[in-house]
C-alpha cells in the first residue's frame, strides 16, 4: 500500500524547520569559528552529536528477537556490504565540510556564504539536468529554486 501524503501543514513544518536548523548551524559555526578556531574539533563535535541524536531517536519498534545464527550473518554481511558502498560518499562528505568550515567561515562572512549555500540547489539542479540526463525542473521546481536564490540577496 502505497504511503499517504504529508498535508501541507507537516510539509511545511518539516521545510521551516529544516530552514531554521540550518541557519542555527550556519550562525552557531560562524560564533564557533571566531571563539574556538579548531574547525576541526567543531566538526567531529558535529559529527558526534548527530550520530548520537541518531541513535537517541531511532525507530527500533520493528526489530524482532531472533535466534538463528544464519540469519543474523546474512544481516551482518549484508550491513559490511552496504557500509563499503556508502564509506567513499561519506569520507567525501566530511571532507567537503571540513574544507567548509575552514575556508568559508574563517575568511568569508555570513552573507557570502548564505549567498553560496543558496545558490548552490539551482547550480546542481542544472547540472544534473545537462550531465547526468535527468528530466528537466518542473516550473514549480524551477520557481522554488529562483525564490531561494532570490531570496539570497
Amino acid at each position: 500500500m502505497p504511503e499517504p501524503h504529508p498535508s501541507c501543514f507537516v510539509a511545511s513544518l518539516a521545510v521551516t524547520g529544516y530552514a531554521l536548523c540550518s541557519a542555527a548551524l550556519l550562525l552557531s559555526n560562524q560564533y564557533a569559528i571566531n571563539k574556538v578556531a579548531a574547525p576541526s574539533f567543531l566538526l567531529l563535535s558535529q559529527f558526534t552529536g548527530t550520530a548520537l541524536a541518531s541513535k537517541l531517536f531511532a525507530n527500533d519498534n520493528g526489530k524482532q528477537e531472533r535466534n538463528d545464527a544464519v540469519e543474523e550473518r546474512t544481516e551482518a554481511e549484508a550491513l559490511i556490504k552496504q557500509v563499503k558502498e556508502i564509506l567513499p560518499i561519506t569520507l567525501i562528505f566530511s571532507v567537503t565540510m571540513l574544507s567548509n568550515l575552514r575556508m568559508m567561515l574563517e575568511s568569508a562572512d555570513i552573507e557570502t556564504l548564505m549567498v553560496f549555500r543558496f545558490s548552490t540547489p539551482l547550480v546542481l539542479r542544472t547540472v544534473d539536468h545537462f550531465l547526468l540526463r535527468e528530466k528537466p525542473p518542473s516550473p514549480r521546481c524551477w520557481s522554488c529554486l529562483l525564490a531561494l536564490l532570490i531570496g539570497a540577496f
